[in-house]
């Protein structure tokens, strides 16, 4: 499914982005180490921590469909 968003972009719904299993655990597990310290006595809070929350290029391209696979993993 996501091949056939990427490849025909006219007939889906460009801001609903179909993502593997690969980018959905690596993003949980980002999510993960967020909220984990942000339940920690006299850390951050969790808007404070989304805000320095940064996308790296690898994972921008991919929602993009600009590279194939995340991080080099098919």
């Amino acid at each position: 499914m996501r091949e056939r968003q990427l490849r025909y972009p006219r007939h889906y719904d460009s801001t609903d982005r179909i993502m593997d299993l690969n980018f959905y655990t690596n993003f949980k597990q980002r999510y993960d180490n967020i909220s984990e310290e942000a339940t920690r006595v006299g850390g951050k809070s969790f808007t404070q921590l989304l805000n320095k929350f940064i996308w790296n290029d690898d994972m921008i391209n991919y929602v993009r469909g600009i590279i194939p696979y995340h991080r080099g993993i098919d």
